[in-house]
């Protein structure tokens, strides 16, 4: 690990690539995917749990997807306001956030929860009731997460079930 190190160190400063190339760091250090994530452009979120628990400031979207299951283009849906919340998770841009904004996008997930069955397609099994769309995902061994476009009408089934709204 060592002689990586040096080599690594050498080879940019040689090319003096943090200033003329794609590294941002010397070398040699454990690699900070924060600073990486600015770099490349990412800007600062607060995430919340749908239950209004703060989980903290977040720079990187693919981290915290890994950490919490979240898929990164879905983090980024909500931050550009596409969605309220995903998986259970509220996410504010640090440079929109105010008290106002997080107040209202708990309100709006809060109504949003509604309880679901899935129905399997070839037994007619019913599942759930359930109330976050991952909770049903884990407990079916689903591979994608579209219950969302089910159970709105966009999509019909997904890997043999289907999803209706407990009235």
């Amino acid at each position: 690990r060592e002689e990586l190190d040096e080599k690594e160190i050498y080879w940019i400063q040689y090319y003096n690539s943090v200033e003329n190339g794609y590294n941002i760091q010397a070398g040699g250090q454990s690699f900070d995917t924060d600073k990486f994530a600015l770099a490349c452009g990412s800007k600062p979120f607060y995430a919340y749990k749908a239950n209004g628990e703060f989980l903290g400031e977040f720079v990187n979207r693919k981290a915290f997807g890994r950490k919490y299951g979240v898929a990164d283009t879905h983090i980024a849906d909500v931050l550009n306001h596409k969605y309220n919340s995903c998986n259970g998770y509220i996410f504010i841009d640090k440079e929109e956030f105010t008290e106002d904004i997080l107040k209202e996008k708990l309100s709006k997930v809060k109504n949003s929860f509604r309880p679901f069955i899935a129905l399997n397609l070839k037994t007619f099994k019913q599942f759930g009731p359930f109330m976050t769309h991952k909770e049903c995902k884990e407990f079916l061994g689903l591979k994608n997460n579209h219950i969302g476009e089910i159970l709105n009408g966009v999509r019909k089934s997904q890997e043999g079930y289907t999803f209706k709204f407990i009235d």
